[in-house]
């Protein structure tokens, strides 16, 4: 497969996850002058995800009837129209740049569902023996694009204010349109339909629905700092709101540094391990982040600042297990299905898990900061995400694979089983080798 469209694939993904890293620090100083409270200011930025969970599911269960590279250039098109309007939306005042701004998030969000989603399904079709690391990648270059959106974001509103950043990334998501236009191969037939896999049965499998929630923990503390932590470092450690934005840069860090650590450290643990280790450090780290009131540890923005690292972190820890882990466990419990039917509907559930996890959890920190102080708020949120690891660790499996009390794969394994790999290894979606177990 041309390196061309993998390249295209990835550049699309970073300008998906770029222009949302881009929005946190500009919007909410602006907002604020025109008199908007947090909590709309939370609404603002939940409305996205929302309106992303609730597509995410609908996309996974029509890319193979309508086709993938359709979804995908469609998804790429609204993007272009949610920038323009974003653009637009300085120019209103009151309840009008409310509007403008929800409307942007509404196309941001159904774009952005269909990217994510349309992006994990080829590339789990095209790339199928080599799934687990592009998927890694894929997501280590999320992460560069998010550091990468505010730094160019401070540039860009140098130079023209807040407008023109979103000016500029309608061109780019249309420069984006057009290659992926050429470059992309044609769709396929239209998959056979008629023995599909249903969401009923996807979501039958426990350990499939787990694992959705976990992704929706771990981008919940994410989207708890959108609304949060600008005005934090600002009135607390006194940061120039200018360069607020290279505080967002943090939790993306971490991404690249956590996939070389997965590959180095933890080719040993399964996939339910790294995600309970995951939601262990989200959970510890998010009371850390103010510090807590009842820790009784002063502010200190170093302690904040790595707090935000490990979010990062423990969202990677997160997300990247959760694609394998997910489409091993339907495809044991779940036969007779095509495998690329069941990849349409992973694909689907690990973005509804995110954009769920934005969505709850952006307008919930609004809401919190309206009547507490940031420690206190961000605390809150940590405790759900703890009740929710706990849950993970005893009904899930994470603790007691974690721990080694259940059998990790063997050093001639796959995620299908010995027996199984020799049996389908023509009809099966992937197979992992030695070192990606």
């Amino acid at each position: 497969m041309s390196d061309k469209v993998l390249l295209g694939l990835y550049g699309l993904g970073m300008m998906g996850s770029s222009i949302q890293s881009v929005l946190a620090p500009f919007y909410p100083p602006i907002a604020h002058k025109k008199g908007i409270s947090g909590k709309t200011i939370g609404t603002v930025f939940g409305i996205q995800p929302l309106i992303a969970g609730i597509c995410a599911p609908l996309f996974g269960q029509i890319l193979s009837k309508y086709g993938r590279k359709k979804i995908l250039l469609s998804s790429a098109f609204l993007m272009v129209m949610s920038s323009l309007t974003f653009a637009l939306a300085p120019i209103f005042d009151g309840t009008s740049f409310i509007i403008v701004s929800l409307l942007s998030r509404f196309f941001q969000g159904v774009g952005g569902a269909g990217i994510a989603t349309s992006i994990v399904a080829i590339m789990s079709m095209l790339y199928r023996e080599r799934l687990e690391e592009i998927f890694g990648i894929q997501q280590s270059l999320t992460g560069a694009s998010m550091i990468i959106g505010p730094v160019i974001g401070m540039g860009l509103n140098l130079i023209g204010g807040f407008s023109f950043i979103f000016y500029s990334f309608s061109a780019v998501f249309f420069t984006g349109f057009l290659y992926l236009y050429f470059v992309l191969p044609p769709d396929e037939a239209s998959l056979e339909t008629l023995n599909p896999v249903t969401w009923k049965q996807m979501l039958s499998v426990k350990t499939v629905v787990m694992d959705v929630f976990a992704i929706c923990m771990a981008f919940g503390s994410i989207g708890a700092l959108e609304p949060l932590l600008q005005g934090f470092m600002v009135n607390t450690f006194g940061v120039e709101e200018n360069f607020v934005p290279v505080f967002f840069i943090i939790p993306t860090l971490a991404y690249p540094v956590t996939v070389v650590v997965m590959r180095k450290c933890m080719s040993r643990f399964s996939g339910k391990a790294r995600i309970f280790l995951g939601l262990v450090l989200i959970s510890i780290f998010m009371q850390l982040m103010g510090p807590a009131k009842y820790t009784y540890l002063p502010n200190n923005i170093y302690m904040t600042l790595t707090s935000v690292f490990f979010l990062g972190a423990g969202t990677a820890l997160t997300l990247i297990p959760s694609l394998t882990d997910m489409f091993d466990d339907a495809t044991q419990k779940i036969h007779g299905i095509k495998p690329a039917l069941i990849s349409d509907r992973v694909s689907g559930l690990i973005s509804l898990g995110m954009y769920f996890g934005k969505a709850t959890s952006a307008p919930l920190a609004g809401t919190l900061i309206d009547n507490m102080d940031f420690e206190n708020a961000i605390s809150v949120i940590g405790f759900i995400i703890f009740a929710y690891t706990v849950i993970y660790g005893t009904l899930g499996g994470g603790f007691a694979e974690f721990v080694g009390k259940r059998k990790v794969l063997g050093k001639n394994d796959s995620l299908l089983g010995e027996k199984e790999m020799v049996e389908s290894s023509k009809k099966s979606f992937y197979l992992l080798e030695e070192d990606e177990v």
